[in-house]
């Protein structure tokens, strides 16, 4: 019987000492245990096993941003995803990245915004970053029911 993998975003964490191999996230430290309140996996000393430089942690801090009207802030573009990959011997897996812009979205919004508004703002600022981006983050592009 094999343990569940730890996953973060498209991480599937892989472990010294593991014997399945399966995952595509070599972390060097002690192997996660939990997952913390943000779902970042952490270890047995409840520490992250995810590191500050990693685009998909929640607290990264991108290198070129764009912040909408409604003072929501997004990466200008993929690079810092697409380098961090790289540099981890990772595919770059679009679908994935985006999937992360909108979780940073959602909760930079639920920050800012009354509850009444949330839905709202949710949708207007996927459609600032698709229309800056010019193409669907969503399976259905949002449209102008977001100025509704």
């Amino acid at each position: 019987m094999t343990k569940e993998k730890f996953k973060y975003g498209p991480l599937i964490y892989n472990c010294i000492g593991d014997e399945n191999e399966e995952g595509n996230y070599y972390w060097p430290g002690h192997p996660p245990v939990a997952y913390d309140d943000t779902g970042v996996p952490i270890d047995r000393d409840g520490k992250q096993c995810l590191p500050l430089d990693c685009p998909f942690h929640p607290h990264y801090v991108f290198r070129d941003t764009i912040t909408s009207k409604y003072g929501i802030k997004f990466p200008a573009s993929f690079k810092d995803y697409k380098e961090w990959l790289s540099n981890n011997f990772l595919v770059f897996d679009e679908l994935a990245v985006k999937r992360n812009i909108i979780t940073k979205i959602i909760t930079q919004v639920i920050v800012k915004t009354d509850a009444a508004n949330v839905y709202k703002m949710v949708h207007l600022n996927i459609k600032v970053v698709e229309n800056h981006y010019g193409e669907s983050f969503t399976k259905k592009k949002v449209e102008s029911d977001a100025d509704t």
